[in-house]
């Protein structure tokens, strides 16, 4: 009898923040398998849960009972599955920009989703990484499947670069060094002068581009969005194939862009303005004489 063959495996990024040990462990899985009903937006058994985020079928048996009679969750007692309720949706309603509260930025990633055909994602720094708040995955064939709740290296990674083009070198140096010092053995160590020669290109260009560099065979185009009084600096990218990527490089960057103007309008002058002076500042420092640099 003739083996199966088994359906080739798409890429996919997924990495969860690394949490202290201080932290409840039940209020982290809580989290996370929510984050996980709006990856997959169906109703999902106990066991697809314990198999896809890792947890024991007892301890995932109880919170998702618990959440159910409290009424975060639905229960089918005929297909045995849970579905988040309308109480889950209404969670944070008040926090956040105008533009999240009123839906302007879910409705471009939607939008950007539509045109591209590839996966969009919004995401915050979180520490010394970047974090995915919401993803809208890939239609087209050749996709990357990006996960909600991944976390990226800050100084590593496409949309860390997007949020480094808007601050100071010097505050590029300091994080450069925290991560050097927090890394996890076996993990490359970030040259902060190579680090701030890219992020120059990224502040002309306007946006951050990268392949391969986290996850073999993906790659990501991420722009900053405006940002809204105290709210932490968000980023928004279109991820893809890293060949698929590369060839369409230029488009996706004025699709993207595009789209952030027309959400945002003048309010997109907000963080043009200041990485224009950070490319001149940096245009300077080249040109200044080399007696009058060191």
């Amino acid at each position: 009898m003739a083996k199966r063959r088994s359906a080739p495996q798409r890429p996919s990024i997924s990495a969860r923040l690394h949490v202290e040990q201080k932290t409840v462990k039940s209020a982290g899985r809580v989290l996370e398998i929510l984050e996980y009903f709006d990856d997959v937006q169906r109703p999902l058994a106990v066991m697809e849960i314990s198999q896809a985020l890792r947890f024991p079928q007892s301890s995932t048996s109880a919170l998702l009972r618990s959440l159910a009679a409290l009424g975060y969750l639905s229960y089918n007692r005929y297909s045995r599955t849970y579905l988040p309720s309308s109480r889950v949706a209404l969670l944070g309603s008040w926090i956040g920009s105008q533009f999240i509260a009123e839906g302007a930025i879910i409705s471009m990633m939607r939008e950007l989703n539509e045109k591209t055909g590839d996966t969009i994602v919004l995401a915050v720094r979180n520490g010394l990484s970047v974090q995915y708040i919401h993803v809208i995955q890939a239609t087209s064939p050749a996709r990357l499947h990006m996960t909600l709740g991944t976390a990226r290296p800050l100084v590593a990674s496409g949309a860390g670069y997007a949020a480094l083009s808007a601050l100071p070198d010097s505050e590029v140096t300091r994080l450069v060094m925290r991560s050097n010092d927090e890394a996890q053995e076996g993990v490359p160590q970030v040259d902060a002068r190579e680090l701030i020669k890219r992020l120059v290109i990224v502040r002309q260009r306007g946006y951050a581009f990268t392949c391969d560099l986290v996850t073999r065979g993906g790659g990501i185009i991420a722009m900053l969005l405006p940002r809204d009084g105290d709210q932490p600096q968000m980023i928004i990218g279109i991820g893809g194939i890293s060949e698929v990527m590369r060839s369409r490089e230029q488009e996706l960057a004025s699709v993207l862009r595009e789209h952030i103007e027309a959400c945002f309008g003048k309010q997109l002058r907000t963080i043009v303005v200041p990485l224009k002076d950070a490319v001149r500042d940096a245009r300077r420092k080249e040109l200044r004489p080399q007696s009058l640099a060191r």
